[in-house]
């Protein structure tokens, strides 16, 4: 990450608290959370709407991913559960 863009993200975190603390607790890879700072603060700094259009695919891209990743850790664990409730069932049998 450069320089010139570090300060760039440190200006837009602190004009705009609430979306970067999403950015940074969404889960993002390091190259998703970068494109979507970048494409954010290219926007902000007048590049266009054509930015807005690709941050917003990209945030959906990653709400998704996420909420894969929480449907297949609750199914694990779902899983999880339901072998130790027949365990325990087999024992008591």
């Amino acid at each position: 990450m450069s320089d010139e863009f570090r300060e760039e993200w440190r200006s837009f975190e602190k004009e705009r608290p609430d979306l970067s603390a999403w950015i940074n607790s969404a889960k993002l890879t390091e190259h998703e959370a970068e494109a979507i700072k970048n494409s954010i603060i290219r926007n902000d700094i007048g590049y266009g709407a054509r930015w807005l259009e690709v941050i917003s695919t990209r945030i959906d891209r990653a709400v998704l991913r996420s909420q894969r990743r929480i449907e297949q850790t609750a199914s694990f664990r779902l899983q999880e559960q339901n072998d130790r409730i027949r365990v325990i069932q087999n024992r008591n049998q």
